[in-house]
């Protein structure tokens, strides 16, 4: 699954923390997690190094390996 984030911490191992915004989703009449919490924190993989502030688009690569694929339009490293 792939979303925008937005970058909030960078850590010194070098990942970062993002916000997700989470969006309803055709699985939300069976779990509703989007509706209790809009907002969800995850650490994640920098190999473009993102910092604190830019919006990037973040990559599920499994139950816990997240991962910044691209930085948005504006954001320049």
């Amino acid at each position: 699954m792939t979303q925008i984030a937005t970058v909030k911490k960078i850590f010194p191992d070098g990942k970062a923390e993002v916000a997700v915004t989470r969006e309803g989703c055709d699985a939300c009449a069976v779990c509703a997690s989007c509706v209790s919490n809009k907002q969800l924190l995850v650490k994640a993989r920098n190999p473009l190094n993102a910092a604190v502030g830019d919006t990037v688009t973040v990559k599920s690569k499994g139950l816990f390996k997240v991962e910044i694929v691209g930085l948005q339009a504006g954001e320049v490293r």
